[in-house]
């Protein structure tokens, strides 16, 4: 054991001079170093602090009697469960290089001391030992709609909120926490405790990102790991509702370049742009008045079209035999042809699961993303039915007739319909949300009425959304939200914190849809509502 060192003043100032329940308050801090230990000198136990406090400073006291006074104090050795959680979480979300457990000092008493780093290890050690990974939530995939930029911007801030990523509660007082920045010209390797913390806070993410726990996820990371997360999975969704809006006809596989010079293309507005690389975010300096007036605007002009089923039997001649196009133009959807038999026969979940395994949608690499990926993706291998219910919701929202129908069955194919829970995406309430006049139109609701029995899912007026909205309700809301100026608040009670429609990225006249150019350039430019008309 190492020579215990003398704390405090030098012996002869012992306070003898005052009353011995006064000598308490005057050797706190003396009893608590001693206790607890310093780089200098171990900690010591109750039988040795009587010890040493008598020896050096005078002081005649049993452990009993320092238990209880140290307790009084709050001053312990071993750091709750809710500290190191707290401290944890404190030093993932900074995500610094060369953070530490030893920079962690925690209160003790009226003073801060150090965090015992090698309970904190053992404390990160354990929790990815046991760490339990949740199943996938069906409809989590599909609510990724928005870049960063606009989700922030969508989000209603509370009064009582300094920023709307404010779910999570501040680090806790009794906690100080000294993360340096690395110094230039210092290798920028992790030590192994801060890749533990790493590691269990990607763990963490993970979980909650399954589970669809979005702005408790957000809440917990740094503005850089909110941003690359949110765009990242935004190229999941918008990759996925292209296949399936062009799931049938031109390319087999979209790649993340071809996506985005797709969606990113030249403007439809009779204003052609000279670039189709995605345009650079709008500074936040400049006002929204600006911002609105460089975005591009859709069209005016109502695509609404009258559709029905084809009754008419006749005695088709045959055609000639498909072939398999070589290479598309992103630009020029009208030379795109439609596949072949074979390739018609493939999933389409399959297909957004190969592009999420593999990292197809995004030029961001998935080290660069401040989530367990490999986690993540051994859970969408694993989850059949919830990955089935983003496929139908992309269909839904894509509006792809075909592709719903083909879906539809691959699912009854599966025995899968019976035991589906179709809360998690409600398929009527968001057909009518992203109902498209110009396209679909109520083709999508009758396919999906046909597939689902009354007895299993009805379309009743007591089918309602997490909104408390039937499905009327939903179609109602796509009209006003299109053709009038009034806000989500002031259409329903359900809206009284939401600055945007369900939906709002697809008119209901077919004017523009989440993959147009001006709607893409819009949302990157930090506007979350489209101009009025």
């Amino acid at each position: 054991m190492d020579a215990p060192r003398t704390f405090g003043p030098p012996r002869q100032a012992t306070f003898h001079d005052i009353p011995y329940e006064k000598r308490w308050d005057h050797l706190k801090d003396i009893i608590a170093k001693a206790f607890l230990g310093d780089t200098t000198s171990s900690p010591l136990t109750f039988p040795k602090l009587s010890e040493f406090m008598k020896k050096h400073h005078g002081f005649d006291a049993s452990p009993a009697q320092y238990r209880y006074r140290l307790g009084q104090w709050d001053i312990r050795k071993n750091t709750k469960k809710v500290e190191k959680t707290a401290a944890i979480t404190a030093l993932g979300k900074r995500n610094r290089v060369r953070g530490s457990t030893s920079d962690v000092k925690i209160r003790q008493g009226e003073s801060m001391m150090p965090m015992d780093s090698k309970q904190v290890k053992r404390f990160i050690n354990d929790s990815i030992r046991h760490h339990s990974v949740p199943p996938l939530t069906p409809g989590i995939v599909s609510q990724w709609n928005l870049p960063y930029i606009a989700y922030r911007a969508s989000l209603g801030r509370q009064d009582d909120q300094a920023s709307p990523f404010n779910c999570n509660p501040p680090t806790p007082q009794y906690l100080q926490i000294n993360s340096p920045e690395a110094s230039a010209g210092q290798a920028l390797d992790m030590s192994p405790g801060v890749a533990l913390i790493r590691r269990k806070t990607m763990l963490d993410r993970s979980s909650l990102l399954l589970q669809g726990r979005r702005e408790e996820l957000l809440s917990g990371c740094n503005v850089n790991d909110r941003r690359t997360l949110s765009d990242w999975l935004h190229d999941y969704w918008m990759y996925c509702f292209v296949t399936a809006k062009f799931w049938g006809t031109g390319p087999q596989e979209w790649t993340a370049g071809m996506v985005s010079e797709f969606t990113f293309g030249a403007a439809t507005n009779g204003t052609p742009q000279n670039s189709r690389s995605p345009p650079a975010r709008i500074s936040g300096q400049s006002s929204s008045g600006s911002r609105l007036a460089e975005a591009p605007r859709p069209t005016q002009l109502c695509h609404w079209a009258i559709h029905h089923r084809d009754t008419v039997h006749y005695e088709s001649l045959p055609s000639s035999p498909r072939v398999e196009q070589a290479s598309f133009d992103p630009g020029d959807q009208s030379s795109w042809t439609a596949w072949t038999d074979s390739q018609r026969s493939q999933s389409y979940q399959n297909s957004i699961h190969e592009a999420f395994i593999h990292n197809r949608f995004s030029t961001t690499a998935p080290e660069e993303v401040p989530i367990a990926c490999e986690v993540v993706s051994e859970v969408i291998s694993t989850s059949n039915m919830p990955l089935a219910l983003d496929s139908l919701a992309f269909a839904i929202m894509a509006g792809n007739v075909e592709l719903i129908s083909k879906t539809l069955c691959e699912m009854q194919h599966s025995a899968m319909t019976e035991r589906l829970d179709l809360t998690g995406i409600h398929p009527y309430h968001l057909a009518a949300s992203f109902l498209d006049g110009g396209r679909t139109c109520c083709l999508m609701l009758s396919e999906l009425t046909w597939a689902f029995p009354d007895y299993h899912y009805p379309i009743a007026l007591n089918n309602v959304d997490s909104n408390e909205h039937t499905v009327l309700d939903c179609l109602m809301i796509s009209v006003l939200r299109s053709h009038t100026n009034l806000s989500p608040p002031e259409v329903s009670t359900s809206f009284v914190r939401c600055t945007r429609f369900p939906g709002e990225e697809k008119d209901i006249c077919g004017r523009w849809n989440a993959n147009s150019p001006e709607l893409r350039q819009l949302y990157q430019s930090g506007q979350v509502k489209l101009p009025d008309f």
